[in-house]
């Protein structure tokens, strides 16, 4: 007999029942030190975590509380940093266009996209953040 036909005889309905999952097999203090590492260090991996609190658990474990918290592994943009030189070319670059008319914006298409043609685009290195974060 089908498990659902037997859950149904048994219980009245065929919907699963709640709280038969495995029990989590870590202590909220650990999962608060994993999250504190993560907020510090960013690029840590699950088995570098692993090795740094000495945990027999897998690395999927580790991976599991991030996804917990919202934290999920995302390719990190490689942008050039900006020197006061550079933000002051910008802002007098800016302040030139600043005044033209709305009729000289008609026609400007913008479109910024980050990207690198180097090799990093290849490697393997993530970053933790959350859902809201770029």
């Amino acid at each position: 007999m089908a498990l659902w036909i037997k859950r149904h005889d048994d219980t009245g309905q065929t919907l699963h029942q709640l709280g038969a999952k495995q029990p989590r097999c870590t202590m909220p203090t650990l999962d608060r030190a994993i999250a504190a590492i993560i907020q510090n260090r960013p690029f840590t991996t699950a088995p570098s975590i692993r090795q740094e609190l000495g945990l027999a658990y897998t690395s999927q474990t580790i991976r599991n509380r991030h996804y917990s918290n919202d934290l999920h592994a995302h390719m990190p943009s490689k942008k050039p940093h900006l020197t006061e030189v550079d933000m002051e070319r910008l802002l007098d670059y800016a302040l030139v266009y600043a005044e033209k008319p709305a009729c000289f914006w008609e026609d400007v298409y913008c479109d910024e996209k980050t990207f690198s043609t180097d090799e990093m685009n290849s490697c393997t290195t993530r970053v933790w953040r959350r859902g809201n974060e770029w």
